[in-house]
């Protein structure tokens, strides 16, 4: 029990020690910052703004203004997206060190994770910005948005820790993960609504984003959210041994 401790103190603090060094690489690598993680949402809300005026997205949002809708779906499918590749990412970074110092590899997942927690945090504030200036009426349902934000995050973590391993191997993975989530964005309710119906039920993704807009506005939450939490766990339950397995094949690999 107590070697357990250790170990798991040990991996949160070499986490945190990677996510400070991370923080200080990205601050000097960028000029615009945290305003890259509002970018892709804007970009989002010009795009389909002008398409909704020319009469191609005619459909209703119910509850919220459209740009609302598209900025926080947006901005939720973004975490989804970087937890997904935060893994990968974060092991590719550190390949050297991972090929030639012996260290719980748990402490890169975990400061991917701080990463992912941290900009999703940002992007929260600039939704709840935007509901002041365009009007919108928080809820007292918005204290069930860190959770549905965190399963977001979860979800992807767990997802792109599968895919780490193949990721570290071949290139082609980490170059075909965008592309991948590029062609997702169109199934998922970002710039139009979605429902957990049919086909869809399938998709874990879809009612979190649903969730954590609602939770803002006050709408009630249709559809099922106990989907993505199983998957969510389960992704992770499956990618952690799965990794620790492949953590001797990959080092001699890669050394």
């Amino acid at each position: 029990m107590k070697a357990t401790s250790n170990r798991l103190l040990h991996v949160l603090r070499l986490s945190a020690a990677l996510f400070r060094a991370s923080l200080r690489a990205r601050a000097r690598r960028s000029l615009l910052g945290h305003l890259w993680l509002f970018i892709p949402a804007l970009v989002a809300c010009l795009v389909t703004g002008f398409l909704r005026n020319r009469g191609n997205l005619n459909f209703d949002v119910p509850g919220m203004p459209y740009v609302f809708f598209v900025f926080a779906g947006m901005s939720f499918w973004q975490v989804f997206v970087d937890a997904l590749g935060a893994p990968l990412a974060q092991h590719s970074q550190n390949r050297s060190i991972v090929s030639r110092i012996r260290f719980p590899h748990e402490a890169l997942t975990l400061a991917g994770l701080w990463n992912v927690l941290l900009s999703a945090a940002v992007r929260i504030c600039g939704v709840l910005i935007l509901c002041a200036v365009v009007g919108v009426h928080v809820g007292g349902s918005i204290v069930w948005l860190p959770l549905a934000v965190l399963a977001l995050a979860l979800l992807g973590l767990g997802l792109g820790l599968l895919l780490t391993p193949l990721g570290l191997l071949y290139d082609d993975i980490g170059r075909a993960l965008p592309m991948a989530t590029t062609l997702l964005f169109f199934v998922m309710p970002v710039a139009y609504p979605l429902g957990a119906t049919g086909w869809e039920a399938f998709n874990p993704v879809l009612p979190l984003i649903n969730a954590a807009r609602a939770s803002i506005v006050g709408a009630s939450v249709a559809d099922p959210l106990w989907l993505p939490l199983v998957v969510g766990v389960l992704a992770l339950a499956v990618a952690f041994p799965f990794y620790r397995i492949a953590q001797p094949e990959l080092i001699e690999r890669m050394g």
